[in-house]
């Protein structure tokens, strides 16, 4: 009959469940020892190994899309590669755990701060830009206020019928009793000469 042995019985003596071997703690020792050099390999293991729960912890934190979430991830490790050398002041597997955690909660919360500015200060300069723009339109319509003082009566009257209160050309002759002709020819020559008045002031 084959003898079968419970898995407790395998444990050696004074080891109680769940702690490490003293391979197993080298292990961990050999593990810091080389991330904190800075060694690729190590390095590349711990990204293997924590990527997913980074991006887990930055979901469970931020509650943003894919695409947040993996930026804070990308951020988490930018900052271990800077801090590599902090990791030889870590004893054992749980201890570097715990301080991933924590990075991540850091790059998620400084990613979220930085967000909030950002949309305010985008919020604060389209509201500047409105406000500046506001104040062009009626530097304009007091611009053109002048001009049209400035034309002779006749042709400020064609430029009002037509383009202020939308009259046809037909209309506009009509009313300042001319020619469709010669209403249209004015109407041209005042424009004319307020472009050209326009882009005089825009090169000064």
């Amino acid at each position: 009959m084959t003898d079968r042995h419970d898995a407790s019985e395998t444990r050696p003596a004074g080891r109680p469940a769940g702690a490490l071997s003293r391979d197993e703690g080298g292990r961990d020792t050999r593990l810091l020892a080389a991330l904190a050099r800075g060694d690729h390999d190590a390095l590349a293991a711990l990204y293997e190994a924590w990527f997913g729960r980074a991006l887990g912890l930055a979901r469970a934190i931020t509650r943003r899309d894919e695409s947040f979430c993996l930026d804070v991830v990308q951020e988490t490790f930018v900052r271990i590669i800077d801090h590599a050398p902090r990791l030889s002041r870590l004893a054992t597997r749980g201890e570097l755990d715990r301080w991933m955690g924590a990075v991540v909660r850091s790059a998620a919360i400084d990613l979220l701060r930085k967000e909030l500015r950002r949309s305010a200060r985008e919020q604060r300069l389209a509201r500047s830009a409105d406000s500046l723009g506001d104040g062009v339109e009626r530097e304009r319509a007091d611009w053109l206020l002048e001009q049209l003082r400035a034309l002779d009566p006749e042709d400020a009257e064609l430029l009002a019928l037509r383009f202020g209160r939308g009259a046809t050309i037909e209309s506009t002759a009509r009313t300042v009793g001319v020619t469709i002709g010669a209403a249209y020819g004015r109407i041209r020559r005042a424009i004319a000469r307020m472009k050209a008045r326009f882009q005089e002031i825009d090169r000064e």
